[in-house]
């Protein structure tokens, strides 16, 4: 395994900051709220590799639960969505490391997307039938956690994608 550089142990450190802040940029909808996580954790995802993204949505994590809440983190119904990123930012980045343009970049980050749904809409499902005792249809449950989120997670997705892009352009350039 190829060591990581202290410029990217620096770099997964501040990244996972950022993504911490960006759960700050939300819109409350419902049990899970619109925010700007999905987008910052694909643009990190595309930019580290695959270690250093998990190390990052790790950092994220642990931001999450000691400033945002400790255990009651566990019974929040969008945590399942925090576990998906920590299970998506490695497989985005090693898709998009290994295939290394736009187009690789957009498949790496829609499996991401796909990760996200399939870790946290059954959790928000658990959260909400088994600790809030709420009784919900899956018609419900997806309202609550996949149908408002799709056009807008595409889009978030696209704006990674590109400032991804920027980004290494720019590295490039100054490397």
């Amino acid at each position: 395994m190829k060591k990581l550089s202290i410029q990217t142990i620096v770099l997964a450190a501040l990244i996972g900051a950022l993504c911490y802040v960006s759960s700050y940029l939300k819109i409350p909808i419902g049990p899970v709220p619109f925010s700007a996580q999905t987008a910052t954790v694909i643009l990190a995802s595309l930019l580290l590799p695959p270690v250093a993204a998990f190390a990052a949505q790790f950092i994220h994590f642990l931001l999450l639960f000691l400033l945002g809440g400790g255990t009651a983190l566990f019974i929040s119904p969008s945590f399942g969505f925090v576990i998906g990123f920590m299970v998506a930012a490695p497989v985005i980045s090693f898709i998009g490391n290994r295939i290394n343009n736009i187009f690789g970049w957009v498949l790496a980050a829609l499996v991401g997307e796909v990760i996200f749904y399939v870790i946290g809409i059954p959790y928000m499902t658990f959260v909400l039938l088994s600790i809030k005792m709420q009784e919900l249809s899956l018609q419900q449950i997806l309202g609550f956690g996949l149908y408002p989120f799709i056009l807008p997670d595409l889009g978030k997705l696209v704006i990674a994608v590109f400032l991804a892009d920027r980004i290494k352009v720019l590295t490039k350039k100054h490397n």
